[in-house]
C-alpha cells in the first residue's frame, strides 16, 4: 500500500514496512494491570507478536532488498 498508495520507494518504503511489521506496543501490557482487566490477553499477544515480529521482518527485509 505504501509503494501504491502512497508512492513511497526504496529507503522510505522499507522504513514504512518494518515500522508496519513491530510488534504490539508494550503500553497495551503496562495499562492492563493497571485497569486490572485483560492482563494474561495483554501479555500474550506482546509475547506472540514479539516473536512473529523478528521472522516477519527478516523476510520483508529480504523481499524489498
Amino acid at each position: 500500500m505504501a509503494r501504491f498508495a502512497l508512492g513511497m520507494e526504496g529507503h522510505l518504503l522499507f522504513s514504512a514496512v518494518v515500522l508496519a511489521a513491530l510488534p504490539t506496543a508494550q503500553n497495551a501490557f503496562v495499562t492492563a494491570p493497571r485497569y486490572e482487566h485483560g492482563i494474561v490477553i495483554a501479555k500474550d499477544t506482546v509475547l506472540l507478536t514479539t516473536i512473529v515480529a523478528v521472522p516477519a521482518m527478516m523476510g520483508l527485509a529480504a523481499l524489498l532488498a
